[in-house]
């Protein structure tokens, strides 16, 4: 009862967002490059944990335990390190009506370059919802019983229906309701789990990796951050410097 009532909102989220005038492409491509402090925190949040990120994360703290937080400690620098240059791109990109990091390299260099970014972030985007779709319809059959396929095909639906209709738009008002889940949901579970938690200091200790995977770890982390398009789009759509 609980999936049907969150993908109807999902549905609704779509329809009330929908774009139906031909000027409104910007609002349907950036979301009118208006994003709030507020949307931005939300939008970013739920793209970074997206069901891969949470399907393989949780196995990574399983198998390391404590130690897996280098990951966490990876995006973190890379989200700071990106203060030291987001302003240049956000300028270029209002100025200059960029979308996307492959615009923002045509742009700056030459279409070669940007032509070749596209390609190289199909294929990272490409292999991103392949990995999303799978986690997803795994938990949603895992959940619910459905066969794995028909799982599959449900949130491929109900994702394109909102996508189609509001765009970008859609995308922000949609984390934003995810957002609010994934911290709601995340305090029900611990206190709902708080009696069968069973650690032990291993599991708290942060080199049971080793010291080359962590520093793997964090490297993988910070670039995550400093080449993902979803981080680039999010600075093009802020509303201003300070917002972002």
């Amino acid at each position: 009862i609980f999936l049907i009532i969150y993908f109807i909102i999902l549905l609704l989220i779509g329809i009330f967002s929908s774009i139906r005038k031909s000027e409104d492409s910007e609002l349907f491509l950036i979301a009118n490059r208006k994003l709030t402090f507020w949307n931005l925190i939300a939008t970013i949040s739920a793209g970074l944990l997206g069901g891969g990120v949470l399907i393989t994360y949780t196995a990574y703290v399983y198998e390391f335990g404590l130690s897996a937080i280098w990951f966490i400690v990876g995006i973190s620098l890379g989200l700071l390190f990106f203060l030291s240059f987001f302003k240049k791109i956000k300028k270029i990109a209002d100025e200059n009506k960029l979308y996307t990091i492959s615009d923002y390299f045509h742009f700056t260099f030459d279409k070669k370059v940007g032509y070749l970014s596209a390609f190289v972030i199909f294929i990272w985007a490409f292999s991103l919802i392949l990995m999303q779709f799978i986690a997803g319809g795994k938990l949603l059959s895992t959940i619910t019983g459905f066969p794995y396929e028909y799982a599959v095909i449900l949130m491929g639906i109900v994702v394109l229906f909102y996508l189609v209709l509001g765009g970008f738009n859609s995308v922000v008002k949609t984390d934003y309701f995810q957002y609010v889940l994934i911290v709601v949901f995340s305090f029900i579970v611990l206190f709902a789990l708080s009696d069968k938690f069973n650690f032990t200091a291993n599991q708290f200790a942060l080199d049971n990796m080793g010291i080359t995977q962590s520093i793997a770890f964090v490297i993988i982390g910070a670039f995550n951050v400093i080449v993902s398009a979803d981080i680039w789009q999010r600075i093009f759509a802020a509303k201003d410097n300070k917002n972002a």
